[in-house]
Parts: C-alpha cells; structure tokens; sequence
C-alpha cells in the first residue's frame, strides 16, 4: 500500500503480543499465517475473540488467507482442510454478482488472475456473509459482511516472484502430493489486481481514520 512505517503498527499475536483496541486503528489487515485455523492454538483463538469484538464497529477489516479463514471461523463459518487438497499457484477467479457493488472489488473484471498458497479453506460461510469470489477449485474465494469487513483467500501481495518461491519451497512437499512443479511453475503470471485491492482498501481505511 506504500505506506510509510510511521502510518501502521504490526502486532505479531502468536508471539503474545498485545492486539490494540479497535478504536484506536482506521483499519485492520489480519495477514496469513503458516498456522492452521483447525488448530485452535490459543494465539489464535485470542485473535478470533478479537475480531468478533471488531466485527461489531464500523471498522474496516481485511483477512488474506489465513486472515479470511479466521474471520470466518470467527464469525459463524467453517474451516477445514479442503477435500482435493492444496491450490498453489497462479489461478482464476471469476467475480459474482454482488461483486460488482462491493466498494473493495466493483469495477474489477468478472475474471481475475491470483496468487495462491493455502490447504485450508473456508468450508461454509458465516451466514451473514456474501460471497464476492469463487472457482471451481474453491466456492469461496472472497466475501464480504456488512460491507466493511472482507475475506480474501488469494494472495493480493504476492508478485509472481513470490508464488515461485512458495513453490520452490514447498517442492518436496508438493510433489508427495501429486503436483507437477514444472507445471505450476510454467502456470505463473502476473497479477495487477492485488495492488488495485490493497490500494482501494487503504482508500476505505483513511475515510475511517482516527487521530
């Protein structure tokens, strides 16, 4: 978002420190994590907690990956391993309906090419959540709740470079699960709309700011 580093503050929840009151931040990014939603580490559950505090202000909220999961674990939904494994990569999405008045994603094009890295999922949606985004590998690939708190499953950081090395990385893992690495490789592109919705976010952000 091109911020500079006097404009945020990074609390790292898993290392037990503290998370800020919400009144205090124009908005929260909730970024992913290695960690596991289903493992219900304490860190974790403190952060959910948290958010359902958040959850009921007007505050701006964004959950990328393991952010969106947590989110909607938090706030009614499911989250699990999803049923035919990991997505990595670069990947389609195709926007819905309800995308197209969404403050963070309208204006966007039905399709989208993403950056993604993840082997859980959000399995079943707070109820009171719209869904935004989806593929065929993933019915869940962004929501929205009362229009200021939103879910993103891909990756609106990455570059290409980025996804290439989560793959590099994760080789031998990968390829015990059944993935042709040259594949996934020769399957990265670039995505210019990660920074169109991190940009936009921060926008929503400022229209909210506190002293």
């Amino acid at each position: 978002m091109a911020l500079s580093r006097d404009h945020f503050l990074i609390v790292s929840p898993f290392l037990s420190e503290p998370l800020p009151p919400a009144e205090k931040v124009s908005g929260i990014i909730i970024t992913g994590s290695h960690a596991m939603v289903s493992d219900a580490e304490a860190w974790s559950i403190k952060t959910a907690n948290w958010l359902k505090e958040v959850a009921t202000t007007n505050i701006p909220l964004l959950g990328i990956c393991y952010g969106h999961q947590l989110i909607a674990e938090a706030l009614g939904g499911k989250v699990d391993f999803h049923p035919e494994g990991r997505e990595i990569g670069t990947v389609n999405i195709t926007l819905t309906t309800a995308a197209k008045s969404d403050s963070l994603f309208c204006d966007l094009p039905e399709e989208l090419m993403v950056h993604v890295a993840h082997a859980q999922s959000v399995i079943k949606l707070p109820q009171q959540a719209k869904r935004l985004a989806k593929n065929d590998f993933k019915p869940h690939h962004a929501f929205v709740i009362d229009n200021h708190i939103w879910g993103v499953q891909f990756h609106p950081e990455f570059t290409e470079e980025i996804t290439k090395a989560y793959i590099l990385e994760l080789k031998e893992t990968l390829q015990n699960e059944g993935f042709d690495i040259l594949q996934l490789i020769s399957a990265l592109g670039p995505s210019q709309y990660g920074d169109i919705l991190l940009k936009r976010f921060y926008t929503i952000c400022r229209h909210n700011r506190v002293s």
